[in-house]
C-alpha cells in the first residue's frame, strides 16, 4: 500500500527499532535469544509495541489513520521483527524473518512441493 512503501521509503522501522533498543522500550530482552529461529519463534511484536511505532509514525508526521494502521498490521509487524533480527544476527535474522512471511515466497515454496511430488 501506499501508506507501507511511505513507511519504507521514510526510513520508520529502522529508526523505531533504534529508539526501541536505545530506550530500553523492548528492555533488551531481545539480546536474550541465541538462534534465529528461537527468536523468530518467540519474540512477539505486542499490541505495547505496535502502540508505540503507531505513535512514532504520527511524531514523524505520517498520516495514518487506525483503520490503514490495522489493515497493515501484520506486515508492519514482521518488518519491525526484522529489524530486531538484524540488530541481533545481523542480515542473516532479516532475511530469514522477512522470507518466512513473504507470500510470494510461500507460494514458490508450494509449487515447488507439488512438483516434487509429481516426480
Amino acid at each position: 500500500s501506499e501508506f507501507y512503501t511511505e513507511l519504507r521509503r521514510e526510513n520508520v522501522f529502522y529508526e523505531f527499532t533504534r529508539q526501541a533498543i536505545d530506550t530500553r522500550l523492548v528492555n533488551l530482552k531481545i539480546k536474550n535469544f541465541n538462534t534465529i529461529e528461537e527468536f523468530k519463534n518467540s519474540f512477539n511484536i505486542d499490541s505495547k509495541l505496535m502502540n508505540a511505532f503507531f505513535d512514532f509514525v504520527v511524531k514523524k508526521g505520517i498520516k495514518v489513520n487506525k483503520k490503514t494502521f490495522e489493515k497493515e498490521k501484520l506486515d508492519i509487524s514482521n518488518r519491525i521483527k526484522a529489524h530486531f533480527a538484524r540488530e541481533l544476527f545481523n542480515n542473516t535474522g532479516w532475511y530469514y524473518i522477512l522470507i518466512d512471511e513473504d507470500i510470494y515466497i510461500k507460494k514458490a515454496l508450494s509449487v515447488f512441493n507439488d512438483y516434487q511430488k509429481l516426480l
